[in-house]
């Protein structure tokens, strides 16, 4: 049955050209296959990996228009106040950060949803293979989220302050893109580490136990 599902949903995907139906065909299937081959206990005890499948799905395009200007604002106001207390002259107006000289604008580029779904993809495996308890691995999956966003706010004031200290070419290039990925792998280093630091609480609680 379910692989069937998963074929009438390969076809669909196919005509109409729709990841979403795609995704879904390969982790119906994928569960239909290894149902009819192991057996409801083996699926059940495989819950977890079946179901890390479904993070192929796209976000829905709904969703990420709605929270796209607010992530864009939020970052304006943040690269705003930082450099400000930085001691950098800086005039916000709306998406757009006036510096002397120079107006940047706050783009969609800039709404830090890719990193967000990639980090919270990744520590939610993370989470599953280093934690025990359901709760832990609920805390840092749910601090994944603002920790993605504001990985993504000090993002975008760094290369605002690297475009008005260094020169309007740092806000594209290789300056660019050495900041994104230097505070990308520091975002996610700092959630391995809290993950870390939770599963020793974990131990330490189950032989006080």
């Amino acid at each position: 049955m379910l692989l069937a599902l998963g074929l009438a949903l390969a076809v669909l995907g196919h005509v109409s050209q729709s990841l979403t139906a795609h995704a879904l065909a390969i982790v119906v299937a994928t569960t239909g296959v290894a149902l009819f081959l192991a057996g409801p206990n083996w699926v059940r005890q495989a819950a977890f990996p079946l179901g890390f499948l479904l993070f192929m799905l796209p976000l829905p395009r709904a969703f990420v228009e709605v929270v796209t200007l607010d992530l864009q604002q939020f970052v304006a106001g943040f690269a705003s106040a930082a450099l400000a207390l930085g001691g950098v002259s800086v005039y916000q107006d709306g998406l757009l950060l006036h510096l002397p000289g120079i107006t940047l604008h706050v783009d969609r580029g800039c709404n830090g949803v890719r990193f967000l779904t990639v980090l919270f993809v990744v520590v939610t495996a993370f989470a599953h293979l280093h934690l025990t308890r359901g709760v832990q691995r609920l805390i840092v999956i749910a601090v994944a989220i603002p920790a993605a966003i504001l990985a993504n706010a000090f993002r975008v004031t760094a290369i605002v302050a690297a475009t008005q200290f260094v020169g309007p070419h740092a806000a594209s290039g290789w300056i660019h893109d050495y900041i994104g990925r230097s505070l990308w792998v520091a975002a996610i280093a700092a959630m391995f580490a809290f993950t870390i630091l939770l599963g020793r609480t974990e131990r330490q609680d189950l032989r006080a136990a």
